[in-house]
């Protein structure tokens, strides 16, 4: 048995000659593979972070009013148990307590203690007339801070209290809701937070209400600048869609289905509709009608630690798009870290294929010398 040894180095030839045409052919499959994958990649990369820093300034802003909240909330525990204590000292001692309370806390504009008659102590009728305590003598207690000084709030006749502040929702929501209240209100010209909660005896019924104001322009000094130093604007606004507190003065008081600022793809019924369904509304590259930038724009509603009755609130964090800068170097190492893996996989490929034709000739020089002892005279074995 004759094996053609040029024939078999015709074989190997073709497998060496195989490898070059299919690793182009790969390269180039895997190059066009690994652009639409790395484009998509990148904008999807930068939809991710552009999604990420507005949810960030949102979480900052929800922050501060679950700060002030819980402030709110310390300040009522500490009326849990004011029916223990002995009536003699009962009214200087939670009077005292207010002052030192918002002397320790600079971002409260005032914090007060309200209290229906004859429920705080049983001794209005005491206190009739008497400086700090109305016609009737209930207990309430106001510390308000100014520019200079923390004063205490004083009425000369309930009828002032109550038609200035005991029937304003505020102090309603939390006595018929049982419920702490976040409520908005106007003091002095100036827009304020409210946050309010229910006192309550030992029998479980409701017989006084507590309550922090805060500033708008205290709650913007509490966020995080590094997060808002990145954004285009943001207001606040409730679910309805009026606007409270923005940077342009003009917007405060107008509703956002005016449609002052923006056009291309905002459509506020829509957004609207969703705020109704408690629902958080992101609208991209929206165009600013004054400024021509191309700005993506996050609706979220602030969400408190507890359930809490009164206004629903919503933070309107505009980014402009090119904003966030994404870092195109992460996505060239991946492609450097493909190709390499592409490459090592063709050099195997190689490495099988020439150990495969270097076997083919080492084998058939085998054969051959096999087939040549095999016909050897006789005379030489």
């Amino acid at each position: 048995m004759i094996y053609d040894l040029e024939t078999n180095f015709s074989i190997t030839k073709l497998y060496l000659k195989l490898i070059l045409p299919f690793a182009i052919i790969i390269f180039i499959i895997t190059s066009i593979f690994i652009y639409f994958i790395r484009y998509n990649l990148f904008i999807d990369s930068a939809d991710t972070q552009v999604n990420e820093v507005l949810e960030f300034c949102a979480i900052d802003i929800e922050n501060c009013f679950n700060s002030y909240f819980n402030l709110a909330q310390n300040y009522n525990n500490m009326f849990k148990e004011y029916h223990t204590m002995d009536k003699s000292y009962r009214r200087d001692f939670y009077n005292s307590l207010t002052k030192s309370f918002i002397e320790k806390n600079l971002n409260i504009k005032s914090i007060w203690a309200d209290f229906d008659k004859n429920k705080f102590d049983s001794s209005d009728a005491q206190y009739i007339n008497t400086p700090y305590y109305t016609t009737e003598g209930k207990f309430n207690v106001r510390w308000n801070r100014n520019i200079y000084q923390i004063n205490l709030l004083k009425f000369q006749k309930y009828s002032d209290l109550e038609n200035q502040y005991l029937s304003q929702p505020y102090i309603t929501i939390p006595k018929t809701k049982k419920k702490p209240a976040l409520t908005l209100n106007e003091i002095s010209d100036t827009i304020t937070f409210t946050f309010s909660s229910p006192v309550f005896d030992k029998n479980n019924n409701v017989v006084g209400v507590t309550g922090i104001d805060v500033y708008i322009a205290q709650l913007e000094d509490m966020l995080d600048k590094s997060k808002i130093n990145l954004i285009f604007s943001y207001s606040l606004l409730t679910s309805d869609g009026l606007i409270f507190s923005h940077h342009n003065p003009e917007l405060v008081g107008k509703n956002i289905k005016e449609n002052i600022l923006y056009t291309n793809n905002f459509n506020p019924d829509s957004i609207l509709k969703k705020m109704s369904e408690n629902e958080n509304v992101i609208i991209k590259n929206v165009i600013h009608k004054k400024t021509g930038d191309t700005l993506t724009l996050l609706y979220y509603r602030i969400k408190m630690q507890e359930e809490i009755k009164g206004t629903i609130l919503y933070v309107c964090i505009v980014l402009k798009n090119d904003a966030v800068s994404i870092n195109t170097a992460s996505f060239f190492t991946v492609d450097i870290a493909i190709y390499c893996f592409i490459l090592l996989v063709l050099v195997c490929i190689g490495i099988i294929f020439i150990s495969i034709a270097i076997d083919n000739m080492f084998l058939n020089k085998m054969i051959v010398e096999i087939d040549k002892r095999e016909i050897a005279p006789i005379d030489n074995i």
